[in-house]
């Protein structure tokens, strides 16, 4: 259990600048604003670290202590920005009112999310040109991820029915995180192999949900909710495949 340099190199950096006393005051006065602002933060301090050959990056660290060590630091940088209100939600549920620390609970595991989702996706951004690939690839997903949380599940929210829709919603975004995480593995692994390996599992995974909504469509004698949700898997898997693939892993280098 070594610590992860990544992580105290982040953490050293933030002391100095002052950034998680800076979180901890955004947290009491203008937490929405950073729980905006921070995931886009970590994905342009890689993409810039990748841009820039940055040494941190170019070290016989393996892709998945660089990566951690980025995700632990945004698990620190969550638990600084909602501590504050944290505390006053733990005081409102000891008078019997759950809902305040569970939408806060909720906030912080979505954070925690996005912070791996950008990060994972920006970590391929080896040139400007894969760069901006990567933003419109995360911009899809976002994008897809925002209609399929937004509309489908939370636009029947019934208020007796909160605390599931949010457990359903929580469950998809960690979901998102972890197929996000496999994506910024390849993008910061040089080892062809993982790579085709990571891509090919994305798109095995969106082969094996579409035959199943296919088989289920046919057994219904064809629905629209079939037709919505082969088009949410369709704009949902392709920027994550896509993304995991770029680089030109099918490209036979011919030096061996």
């Amino acid at each position: 259990m070594e610590p992860n340099t990544i992580f105290w190199l982040e953490f050293r950096q933030a002391k100095r600048n002052g950034m998680l006393l800076a979180l901890l005051v955004l947290g009491i006065f203008a937490q929405f604003l950073a729980y905006l602002l921070l995931p886009v933060f970590f994905g342009w301090k890689i993409a810039s670290q990748r841009l820039n050959e940055d040494m941190i990056l170019y070290t016989p660290l393996s892709p998945y202590q660089i990566l951690n060590g980025k995700i632990l630091f945004g698990l620190l940088c969550g638990i600084v920005l909602f501590t504050p209100s944290l505390i006053i939600a733990f005081f409102f549920a000891a008078t019997g009112d759950f809902l305040w620390i569970f939408c806060e609970v909720n906030g912080f595991l979505n954070l925690q999310c996005n912070i791996v989702i950008v990060t994972s996706f920006m970590a391929g951004a080896k040139s400007q040109g894969k760069m901006i690939t990567l933003v419109f690839l995360l911009g899809v997903f976002g994008l897809t991820r925002f209609v399929i949380t937004q509309f489908i599940i939370y636009g029947n929210l019934t208020f007796a029915l909160l605390y599931y829709f949010f457990a359903v919603g929580i469950l998809l975004t960690l979901l998102a995180a972890v197929f996000a995480y496999f994506v910024g593995i390849s993008g910061l692994s040089s080892n062809l192999n993982k790579r085709k390996a990571i891509a090919w599992s994305l798109a095995g995974i969106f082969a094996i949900c579409f035959v199943a909504v296919f088989g289920y469509s046919l057994s219904e004698n064809f629905s629209y909710n079939s037709l919505y949700v082969t088009v949410a898997l369709f704009f949902y898997f392709c920027p994550l495949i896509a993304a995991a693939s770029l680089g030109g892993i099918f490209q036979v280098n011919s030096g061996k």
